[in-house]
C-alpha cells in the first residue's frame, strides 16, 4: 500500500482534476449522521470541522469540498496524501468500533503484502537512510512535529495522532555493525475500523513529510 502513497508525495490534490472531482462529487451531499459516536468533528451548519496532525480542516457537505485553514486563511490547495486522508476518515468506519487493542505493524493492514511477504517500501528505506546517523535530528524533528516520546521501544520511539482515534507510533533503529538504519511504523489493531487500510499509508507519508519539512 506504500507505493501509492510514496508517489502521492508532492503532488496536489486540486491539479489532480479527475481525483478532485471524484472525491468532491462523492462527498457533496455528505450526511454525517450517526458518524459523531465514531470519529471526532464539530458540526457548524454546511461544514464539518475536524483536525488532522494539529491542524484545522473542513469538508463543505453540499459540494463535498476540502479545506484547511493557512495563516488563519481557508484554502482548498492540499496536497494528495493529506486530502485522501481525511477524506477517509471521514467517508469510512465499520461504525462497530472495538477496542484500540496492540500496536500491529502497518504491513499487518494489507492483505497483498500478507499474501506475498513483501515488507519493502521506498518510503520507508529512504526515510532510514535520511536519518542513519543523525538520531538527534530526528528527535528534534519529532518534537517538532508535535510527536509524544515513547522509550519503550527501538533507539527512538515517537507516537503521533494524525486524527485522535487512530495513533501512529514510529520506531527508529540506528545503524550498527550488522544493519543499516531502520524505521517500522505501528497502528492500533483497530485502525481498520476507522479508516481503509490503504488510508493508513497516506498518513504515514504525510507524518514522514512533517518531519522533513521541520529543518
Amino acid at each position: 500500500m506504500g507505493f501509492h502513497s510514496y508517489r502521492n508525495i508532492g503532488f496536489s490534490f486540486t491539479d489532480a482534476k479527475a481525483a478532485c472531482s471524484k472525491w468532491r462529487n462523492n462527498f457533496a451531499g455528505f450526511d454525517p449522521a450517526g458518524k459523531e459516536q465514531v470519529i471526532t468533528f464539530v458540526k457548524e451548519q454546511e461544514y464539518l470541522l475536524l483536525s488532522y496532525f494539529g491542524c484545522e480542516y473542513r469538508l463543505n457537505c453540499e459540494n463535498g469540498i476540502l479545506e484547511k485553514k493557512e495563516n488563519a486563511v481557508w484554502t482548498d490547495k492540499l496536497q494528495m496524501n493529506e486530502a485522501l486522508a481525511v477524506y477517509h476518515y471521514l467517508g469510512d468506519g465499520t461504525g462497530r468500533i472495538h477496542e484500540a487493542g496492540n500496536w500491529v505493524p502497518e504491513s499487518a493492514l494489507d492483505p497483498v503484502r500478507i499474501r506475498s511477504n513483501d515488507r519493502t517500501d521506498p518510503l520507508f528505506l529512504n526515510f532510514a537512510k535520511d536519518y542513519s546517523g543523525k538520531i538527534n535530528q530526528l528527535e528534534e524533528r519529532c518534537k517538532i512535529a508535535k510527536g509524544e516520546y515513547d522509550p519503550s521501544a527501538g533507539d527512538t520511539a515517537w507516537i503521533f495522532y494524525p486524527f485522535p482515534e487512530i495513533p501512529i507510533r514510529l520506531v527508529f533503529w540506528e545503524k550498527d555493525e550488522e544493519f543499516p538504519a531502520q524505521v517500522r511504523v505501528f497502528v492500533r489493531e483497530n485502525a481498520t475500523d476507522y479508516v481503509h487500510y490503504e488510508a493508513v499509508s497516506f498518513m504515514i507519508a504525510d507524518l514522514f513529510q512533517k518531519i522533513d519539512e521541520n529543518r
